[in-house]
């Protein structure tokens, strides 16, 4: 049986940091992707967008967390999935920002 293969989006990679709670779907998913029970895949600017929102200062006001756990949290994220730099060719209908994973899936699809 072959791994299954996931594209990890921003938004669940900020929810895991400020939640990282057993039993949740993003703790969970990246406790399966430490383990080695699926392969991940991320993109640069995934990587890039996730620093950038947990550093706004919405997010900060909100919750407590030094500069450097956010910078750790993402070199442990490219240590553990396959960090990818594709080309833009997805354009997402109602979200723009979804250009990127759709990126990164068409990238890791060529990539498997």
């Amino acid at each position: 049986m072959s791994t299954v293969k996931v594209v990890l989006d921003s938004s669940v990679l900020v929810s895991r940091f400020l939640n990282p709670v057993p039993g949740g779907a993003a703790f969970d998913l990246l406790q399966h992707v430490r383990a080695g029970r699926c392969e991940a895949f991320v993109s640069e600017a995934i990587l890039r967008e996730v620093e950038r929102v947990l550093l706004r200062s919405r997010i900060r006001r909100r919750y407590e967390f030094e500069d450097q756990e956010v910078q750790r949290y993402c070199h442990e994220l490219a240590r553990v999935a396959t960090v990818l730099n594709p080309k833009p060719v997805a354009r997402a209908v109602r979200d723009p920002n979804d250009d990127m994973v759709l990126d990164c899936a068409v990238s890791a699809g060529r990539h498997i």
